[in-house]
């Protein structure tokens, strides 16, 4: 069988209308106009606030890092929250006057940020819709900045500044920092994070010459306190060799009261004693006057005498007692014997002492 050839017609290109095309192109432009209207991205450290002029309104805070949609007739700003600085040096530093009328420069530093809550974003774009850094840069921090350094530089006149530069730097940083939180238009949407006074610019040449003065000042004080001192120990001294020398006639007059008070409690007890022995004796005395009384009492009615004769008898007897004590051995065995010898009418007995005779 023989092969019979088979034609199949080539097929061209299909031609698309041009019209159709450019409404394809338009479409496809749209569609990335759209998208890149419609979609916005933030950053860290930034905020994106979405305003609706439509309605006239915020409708949205974002806080980065986000990548966000939105209607493309919305519009969109970002705002920094991170710790923004603001630095009044050199040319922009704060000129301060002196109590005593010298201009002196002052370097301040303030760092803050933006609170991270929608609404003190919101408070803020509200309250400074454009350029909202600038603006509290311009007109919070610099004013309170000036105000601080102006009132606290002021209290002090030149020469007191240069020995408490620390000390009034940090006043000066406080009193700022307390402006800067109180200050009603941003303290609902920023945080001060900290202010430093950098510098207070004195002239090398002028700052020597008050430390100079200030030093001989302190050396004229230290050698008038010197003095002072020598002064104080001097009369100390005195004061100490007065009190020991007051001590000294104290401690006299106390042991010579005390000497008298012993010599008075001798003569006392002397004379109390004396008085006692006077007293044994005048009782002694009247003891034996008392016996002496009663003995011859006794003589008497044992003699049936007077008592005169009595009293010759007690006392004869007496007397013999002491002769038997002066005499023992001449009188060991003498006796009394008493003779009456009729004399009147009376018999008046006549005492003698009659030895033994028996020793011959």
């Amino acid at each position: 069988m023989a092969e019979v050839p088979v034609r199949i017609p080539r097929m061209g290109r299909v031609a698309l209308p041009k019209t159709l095309l450019f409404v394809v192109m338009v479409v496809l432009v749209g569609a990335i106009v759209y998208l890149a209207s419609s979609t916005f991205q933030v950053d860290v450290g930034e905020a994106a606030v979405v305003i609706d002029p439509f309605q006239g309104r915020i409708v949205d805070v974002v806080f980065g890092p986000a990548f966000k949609w939105k209607l493309p007739w919305q519009e969109v700003k970002i705002i920094p929250v991170s710790v923004q600085t603001v630095l009044l040096e050199d040319r922009k530093a704060l000129i301060a006057v002196t109590k005593d009328g010298a201009r002196v420069p002052v370097e301040v530093q303030v760092r803050y940020e933006v609170r991270k809550e929608p609404s003190a974003v919101m408070w803020l774009i509200q309250k400074y819709p454009e350029d909202p850094h600038g603006r509290i840069k311009r007109e919070v921090i610099e004013r309170a900045a000036y105000e601080a350094v102006r009132s606290v530089i002021g209290k002090y006149n030149l020469v007191e500044i240069v020995p408490k530069i620390q000390e009034i730097s940090e006043e000066i940083a406080a009193y700022l920092k307390q402006l800067l939180v109180e200050d009603p238009s941003v303290k609902a949407a920023i945080d001060i994070v900290d202010v430093v006074v950098k510098s207070i610019d004195i002239p090398k040449e002028l700052s020597n010459a008050i430390l100079r003065k200030l030093t001989a000042q302190q050396e004229a004080e230290a050698a008038k306190y010197e003095a002072q001192r020598e002064i104080i120990r001097a009369e100390m001294e005195a004061r100490k060799k007065i009190i020991a020398a007051n001590a000294t006639a104290m401690q006299q007059i106390i042991a010579a009261e005390a000497e008298a008070r012993r010599r008075i409690i001798e003569a006392n007890a002397t004379a109390t004693k004396l008085v006692l022995e006077a007293r044994g004796r005048a009782q002694a005395i009247l003891e034996q006057y008392r016996g002496e009384a009663l003995a011859i009492k006794a003589i008497m009615e044992t003699l049936n005498i007077t008592a005169e004769e009595a009293s010759k008898v007690y006392y004869y007897i007496k007397l013999v007692e002491l002769y038997r004590e002066i005499l023992p051995s001449a009188l060991a065995n003498a006796r009394i014997t008493v003779i009456a010898v009729p004399g009147g009418n009376t018999t008046i007995p006549i005492l003698g002492i009659l030895p033994l005779l028996g020793q011959g």
